[in-house]
């Protein structure tokens, strides 16, 4: 959102501002584990985002200074986005509202945390909701030290 447009009085309503809308977190997490990917590949592996909206989305994204697009002239034009070093600031924030999520809904998320990326398993739904989230897997982020 653009500074003229803002319509923030609080902290938390600024940081909301940068990532509402139905696929700027997992736009945001994917570029975080899988590094500088061309728009085709996001939308490959986002799945169910029309090209209008995932354009749309990044835009928004890019002007808010937390993705850079890089147009790679390369005979026809490819262009490529990742993620700046504000965007991967918001990746924790990310983690803690994806654990907060999966405490209290029925779905499988992935929580980026640190240098590494963890897939939660499918929730009980009977389950209390103070239980602890179990990690089943763990991936490398690309750029991760050992």
């Amino acid at each position: 959102m653009s500074p003229q447009n803002a319509r923030y009085n609080c902290s938390i309503d600024a940081a909301m501002s940068v990532i509402e809308g139905r696929w700027k977190g997992t736009i945001i997490c994917m570029l975080y584990m899988d590094g500088t990917l061309r728009f085709s590949e996001l939308q490959k592996k986002i799945g169910e985002i029309t090209s209008r909206i995932l354009s749309k989305q990044l835009k928004e994204l890019e002007s808010d200074g937390m993705v850079t697009r890089t147009v790679v002239p390369d005979g026809k034009v490819k262009v490529e986005y990742s993620l700046t070093p504000k965007g991967r600031s918001i990746v924790p924030v990310l983690s803690s509202l994806a654990e907060w999520g999966a405490q209290h809904q029925c779905i499988q998320v992935i929580v980026p945390q640190n240098d590494v990326v963890s897939h939660l398993t499918d929730l009980d739904c009977n389950a209390s909701s103070a239980g602890s989230v179990e990690l089943t897997k763990e991936y490398s982020l690309p750029g991760a030290e050992d």
